[in-house]
């Protein structure tokens, strides 16, 4: 995420002010319960919904927050930072001291939580390289080799299944589908490599809200089983959408912000 200035949160009638740039935010919901976190330098914030409130706790990070990622659970949340991943307790409040693992693996492009325990961690540098896996409860470590190109970014699906993950500065550009293991090694199988080679997607992507589509910021619209081409939204000729929201009204609406465009797009 990143802005160079002050960040608000709208939801409803409701502003929240965080201050200063976040650099990524996590919004999770779960049997009625809902919670959003964010990060910035060492700081780590919690949102709750419910009390209409913002609770700032003092974490004690080894190094600057780089990426974030929850659990489908809403229970933890991972940040992870240059060749280490904290893990944080989100049930009681900011009183349990959070738990350090060290990866050995960089900084991270791609980071995120599957269905389990295990957060999946795409290395920033060195292309080739194996996607790294940490298990949260136990500090347990293991790899993939699947032949990952340096600078992916990766993105979990709502079932925390599977993995989708784009590359950047690479032309011409990939887009890789992974399922996710209960165990720690192998942590990822590789199920659907690039079906359109030579394809440009972007660098970003979101869900549709049955988990049937996946919508790109140059608005490609791809199938979420093989990850096949099925069209495309009507983002301006040569912009991108830093933004997009799926209707879960089922309605099949997308509600989209493109880059410099003051206003959300529907998309029908």
């Amino acid at each position: 995420m990143g802005y160079w200035c002050i960040y608000y949160y709208f939801l409803g009638n409701t502003v929240w002010l965080l201050g200063d740039m976040v650099t990524d935010l996590e919004y999770c919901v779960k049997n009625g319960f809902e919670i959003f976190v964010a990060i910035h330098k060492r700081r780590f914030f919690v949102l709750d919904p419910r009390n209409m409130s913002v609770a700032m706790w003092s974490l004690t990070l080894p190094l600057k927050a780089l990426k974030l990622t929850v659990d489908l659970d809403c229970k933890h949340a991972a940040v992870a930072h240059d060749s280490y991943v904290t893990v944080i307790n989100l049930q009681n409040d900011g009183t349990q001291e959070p738990v350090t693992y060290h990866t050995g693996t960089g900084k991270a492009t791609g980071f995120a939580y599957g269905s389990s325990d295990i957060v999946y961690i795409w290395p920033a540098r060195d292309q080739w390289t194996p996607i790294h896996c940490l298990n949260t409860t136990d500090g347990a470590k293991g790899t993939c080799d699947c032949g990952n190109y340096a600078g992916t970014k990766a993105y979990r699906n709502p079932s925390g299944q599977y993995m989708v993950t784009l590359t950047t500065g690479l032309s011409p550009q990939s887009i890789t589908k992974y399922k996710t293991n209960s165990g720690i090694q192998p942590c990822l199988e590789k199920i659907t490599p690039n079906p359109d080679h030579g394809a440009y997607y972007g660098d970003y992507l979101w869900y549709s809200w049955d988990n049937s589509r996946i919508f790109t910021d140059t608005g490609k619209v791809l199938s979420a089983l093989d990850l096949t081409h099925k069209g495309n939204l009507a983002v301006s000729t040569g912009n991108r959408l830093t933004w997009l929201v799926a209707s879960p009204s089922g309605q099949h609406d997308l509600y989209g912000l493109e880059r410099d465009i003051k206003w959300i797009t529907v998309f029908k």
